[in-house]
C-alpha cells in the first residue's frame, strides 16, 4: 500500500515539475526580456553629441544605433556597447559619458524590439547584428596589434 501512495506521490511531482518547466520554456522571452520600443520618427535626446544609423540585416529586422562621438579630435578607438534586457538605448545613454570622457566613441546597438530596432528577436539575428556593428567598427578604427 505504502508503494502504491508514494508512487501516486511521484508521479503529481513529474507532472507539477514537467508542467512549470513547460510554462517556464513557454514564457522564457516575457520573462528575459522588457524592450521598451519607440516610434521610428522620435527623437533621442542626450548630453552630449552623437549620431544615429541603421544597420539593416533583412527586409523586416533592422538594427538602431547611436553613436556617441567625441567632442575633440583624438579618438583612441570605440566601445561597442551592448546593453541590457530591458528598455532601449535612451535607458543606458548615461554609460557612455565613461567612455567618451576619456576619448573612446561609444557605439550602442538596439536588439529587434527594443527602441527603433525592428524584427525578430532571434539568437541569430543578435549574432549577425553584432557581427555587423563589430565589421563596421573595424573600418572605421583599425584594430591595433
Amino acid at each position: 500500500m505504502k508503494k502504491i501512495v508514494l508512487f501516486f506521490y511521484i508521479k503529481i511531482a513529474l507532472l507539477i515539475y514537467a508542467l512549470v518547466g513547460s510554462l517556464l520554456f513557454i514564457f522564457q522571452d516575457r520573462l528575459l526580456f522588457h524592450p521598451k520600443a519607440i516610434h521610428q520618427d522620435s527623437n533621442y535626446q542626450f548630453n552630449q553629441p552623437f549620431q544615429e544609423s541603421v544597420i539593416p540585416l533583412d527586409a523586416t529586422t533592422k538594427f538602431h544605433v547611436v553613436h556617441f562621438t567625441v567632442p575633440d579630435s583624438v579618438k583612441k578607438g570605440v566601445v561597442l556597447y551592448f546593453h541590457g534586457n530591458r528598455k532601449n538605448i535612451g535607458h543606458y545613454a548615461q554609460f557612455a559619458k565613461n567612455f567618451t570622457r576619456n576619448h573612446y566613441e561609444v557605439w550602442m546597438i538596439d536588439y529587434p524590439g527594443f527602441g527603433k530596432s525592428i524584427g525578430a528577436l532571434t539568437e541569430e539575428n543578435l549574432y549577425e547584428g553584432a557581427l555587423q556593428l563589430y565589421m563596421l567598427a573595424k573600418i572605421r578604427f583599425k584594430p591595433s596589434e
